[in-house]
C-alpha cells in the first residue's frame, strides 16, 4: 500500500483546481462564441416606408428586433424638415463645443441655439408640428387615470411628454390607443410645443419640479400637447 505525503496531496489538489479552472473557461469561451453564432444567425432586421423612403434596422437579436426593431439610424433625420432642421442644429451645437472651453462659453453656445429655435420662420417654435417621427419611451397611468406618455424624437434622448386627461371628451380613443402601445414602438404624431420661459433663454418648455428652466436642447422632456398619435408598422425582412 502506497501512502502519499501530505505535500503530495497538497500538490494533486492544486492540478485538479487547475484543471477544473481551464475546463470552465473553456466552456465558457464555447458559450461565448456559441452565442456570438446564435445571435448572428438569428437577427432579425426590420423596415418601414416614410415620406417615400425606406428605413430599414441593422443588427440585434431577434428577441430585440422584436421588441426595438433592432438599430436604426437617427429618425429625426427622416422626419418633416422641422424636425430635421431641430436635429441639425443641436448636431451641430454639439461639435462646436470644445471640451476645453469654459462653462461660459457652452452656456452661450446653446443660448444661441435655443434662440435660433424661437425665432427661425422653417421651425415655427409654436406652430403645429405634423408627422414627426417619435419612439415610445414610456406611457404609465396615474391613479385618477390620467395617461402620461414620452415619446423620443431623436438619438440625443430627447423627448415630447404630454398626459392626457380623463376629462378630455376624447379620452376613451386615447386611452384605447395607449394602452395599445409598448415601450420601444415607432409613431407618427403630430402637435405643438408649449413655450419655455425666455427670460432664462429657455425657447422650448422643458421645465419640471426636478429640472431648471435652461437652453440646453438635450436630454430634454419637451412639454408637448399631442393631436394625433399613429403607429408605425414594422415589416420584417426575410433573408
Amino acid at each position: 500500500m502506497i501512502k502519499l505525503t501530505q505535500r503530495e496531496i497538497d500538490m494533486s489538489n492544486e492540478n485538479n483546481d487547475e484543471n477544473f479552472a481551464g475546463g470552465l473557461a473553456g466552456l465558457i469561451i464555447i458559450g461565448v462564441i456559441v452565442y456570438l453564432a446564435y445571435s448572428y444567425f438569428t437577427q432579425v432586421n426590420y423596415t418601414f416606408n416614410y415620406n417615400g423612403q425606406t428605413l430599414t434596422s441593422t443588427g440585434g437579436s431577434s428577441a430585440e428586433g422584436q421588441k426595438y426593431g433592432g438599430k436604426w439610424e437617427d429618425l429625426a433625420y427622416f422626419g418633416p424638415k422641422q424636425q430635421v432642421f431641430m436635429k441639425t442644429l443641436i448636431d451641430q451645437t454639439q461639435r462646436s463645443v470644445a471640451s476645453s472651453d469654459s462653462s461660459a462659453m457652452k452656456k452661450k453656445l446653446w443660448i444661441d441655439a435655443s434662440n435660433q429655435l424661437c425665432t427661425d420662420k422653417t421651425f415655427d417654435a409654436f406652430g403645429t408640428k405634423r408627422n414627426w417621427i417619435g419612439r415610445v419611451s414610456s406611457i404609465s397611468m396615474q391613479d385618477d387615470g390620467d395617461i402620461t406618455v414620452y415619446l423620443k424624437i431623436d438619438n440625443d434622448d430627447n423627448k415630447v411628454v404630454d398626459t392626457i386627461s380623463t376629462s378630455m371628451d376624447n379620452f376613451q380613443a386615447w386611452e384605447n390607443l395607449l394602452l395599445s402601445l409598448r415601450e420601444g414602438n415607432y409613431v407618427q404624431f403630430s402637435g405643438v410645443f408649449l413655450r419655455g420661459d425666455r427670460s432664462e433663454n429657455e425657447c422650448l418648455n422643458a421645465s419640471s419640479l426636478f429640472s431648471d428652466s435652461t437652453p440646453e436642447l438635450s436630454d430634454k422632456n419637451f412639454k408637448f400637447n399631442l393631436y394625433s398619435l399613429g403607429k408605425i408598422e414594422l415589416k420584417e425582412i426575410k433573408s
